[in-house]
């Protein structure tokens, strides 16, 4: 993190909307934290002269476009999830960062997470997720009245930038190795000279004017579902920067999904994928049951209100 971004006007902030941080006068009186998360925009900050308290330390995350995707949506998404106490308390937020309530969080191994009580929990927080309103509100203004799908954003903006790239890398691609120039055929093959858009339209019937299209996280796997470390009872679901509209059964695919993906194996960085641990039959009509439920108890209390 850039000392720099650490001046008397953000040292104002920190003393006039946290508690307790009064007596802070210079970047010295901080402590930071490494970046965490993927984009390393995520920093732990802590006041050096306060003991530990509710508000002390505290999370700031910079508002960096170019290292955190979706962003304009993920800031109000944060915000209308932190004034309803869905998510972490918001303390200040502006374009340039936000400081927020430090969560005393762990992740949840695969086990946890197929353990029935907090198979019921996570399914709950999706039908919580895909029926808010606000949310639901919010995404359809921001792509002007329409429910933009992961489908429609693939056709708009991502196979176009991946057709240009693949345009560019033909110009110099026989100056590699032949082993690279191999593999840059396949992708070409497989997935530029057959239109992939073309490939997912008779594959995918869309109608994103069903009630059962919503908002969508579209990340519900293991780094995003964690345990409060205090009440262990508790979880709560992060990371809002990839929601888009999806057909409701979407969510609960995707977590079904992730139980075969485990984020912290210990073979080095990345992920990795355990088949064995595919989900069962009997597991998924339990949460599809526990999925129909809430929705009806949703529906129900849109039409009585």
């Amino acid at each position: 993190m850039d000392n720099c971004f650490l001046n008397d006007q953000f040292l104002q902030i920190l003393t006039e909307n946290l508690k307790n941080w009064q007596n802070v006068k210079s970047k010295t009186d901080l402590e930071i934290s490494v970046p965490g998360g993927f984009t390393g925009t995520t920093f732990l900050l802590k006041n050096k002269l306060t003991e530990k308290s509710i508000n002390n330390p505290v999370i700031l995350k910079l508002h960096i476009e170019g290292r955190r995707p979706g962003l304009q949506k993920e800031m109000k998404f944060a915000e209308i999830l932190s004034e309803q106490g869905w998510g972490p308390e918001i303390y200040f937020q502006c374009d340039q960062f936000r400081i927020e309530r430090f969560l005393e969080l762990i992740p949840m191994g695969i086990y946890e997470m197929r353990n029935p009580y907090y198979m019921s929990s996570i399914v709950q927080k999706l039908v919580e997720f895909e029926h808010n309103s606000e949310l639901n509100k919010f995404l359809t203004e921001f792509y002007k009245g329409k429910k933009q799908t992961l489908l429609m954003e693939f056709k708009d903006a991502i196979y176009p930038k991946f057709q240009t790239k693949i345009e560019q890398i033909e110009g110099y691609i026989g100056e590699c190795d032949d082993d690279i120039q191999e593999l840059f055929g396949v992708v070409k093959r497989e997935y530029y000279d057959q239109n992939q858009i073309a490939y997912l339209e008779r594959i995918f019937k869309e109608d994103i004017t069903s009630d059962s299209v919503r908002v969508s996280h579209y990340d519900v796997q293991q780094g995003n579902i964690l345990k409060f470390a205090a009440d262990q009872s508790k979880i709560i679901i992060i990371d809002y920067e990839d929601p888009l509209f999806a057909p409701t059964y979407l969510g609960l695919g995707s977590f079904l999904g992730s139980i075969m993906r485990e984020n912290s194996h210990p073979e080095g960085y990345g992920v990795k994928f355990y088949p064995d641990n595919a989900i069962t039959e009997r597991e998924i009509r339990f949460c599809r049951g526990l999925s129909y439920r809430g929705k009806r108890i949703f529906m129900r209390m849109l039409y009585t209100q």
